[in-house]
C-alpha cells in the first residue's frame, strides 16, 4: 500500500512501509554480480538506522590509525549510497507491482488523489530522466580518465547516479 500524505497546504507525498526484502535464501547466490549485488544489498541493510548502532557494540574497532580511518571512510560511503537508496525506495517498490492502492487523507475525494498521486509519479520521472542524460554524459566523458592508473572514482560515481535513476 502506499500513503498518499498531506506535508503541506496542498502539498502532499507518497509513503509506503517496505520489508526487508528477505527472501528466503538460505545459500550464497552463484554468480560474480549477483554475489557483489547480494553484498552491497547487506552493506545498505547494515548502514540503515538502527541496525548500524546494534552492530557497532558488537564489532571491535580497529586499533591502527589507518584501520580506523579507512573504516570511517567506509562507513561513510556506505552511508551515502543508504540515503540514495532510501529516497528511490518507494519507486523501486512499485517497479515490481503489478498493481497497488493509495490510501488517501478522507477530506481528498478519489479523482483528486489520484491526480496528486500522478503529479508526483510524473514529477519524479521528468526528474529521473533529466539527471539519466546529465549522468550518462558524464559518464561517457569520464572515459577520457582511463588512460590514469587505478580506478576511475568518476566513472564509478556516474555508474552508480546512472543505474540509479535507470
Amino acid at each position: 500500500m502506499v500513503y498518499l500524505v498531506p506535508v503541506g497546504a496542498d502539498r502532499y507525498e507518497l509513503y509506503c512501509e517496505v520489508g526487508d526484502g528477505d527472501d528466503g535464501q538460505d545459500e550464497p547466490p552463484r554468480g560474480w554480480f549477483r554475489q557483489r549485488v547480494h553484498a552491497m544489498r547487506e552493506l545498505v541493510r547494515q548502514a540503515e538506522p538502527g541496525r548500524r548502532r546494534q552492530q557497532a557494540a558488537s564489532e571491535s574497532a580497529p586499533t591502527s590509525l589507518v584501520g580506523r580511518a579507512m573504516r570511517r571512510v567506509r562507513d561513510l560511503a556506505v552511508r551515502w549510497v543508504a540515503a540514495s537508496i532510501a529516497e528511490q525506495r518507494l519507486l523501486w517498490h512499485l517497479r515490481r507491482q503489478s498493481d497497488s492502492r493509495a490510501l488517501h487523507p478522507s477530506d481528498l475525494d478519489g479523482q483528486a488523489a489520484m491526480r496528486h498521486v500522478r503529479g508526483i509519479l510524473q514529477r519524479d520521472a521528468d526528474r529521473h530522466l533529466f539527471w539519466l542524460i546529465f549522468d550518462v554524459v558524464g559518464l561517457i566523458a569520464s572515459g577520457v580518465f582511463v588512460i590514469v592508473p587505478g580506478p576511475n572514482l568518476i566513472a564509478y560515481y556516474f555508474a552508480f547516479r546512472v543505474f540509479g535513476h535507470y
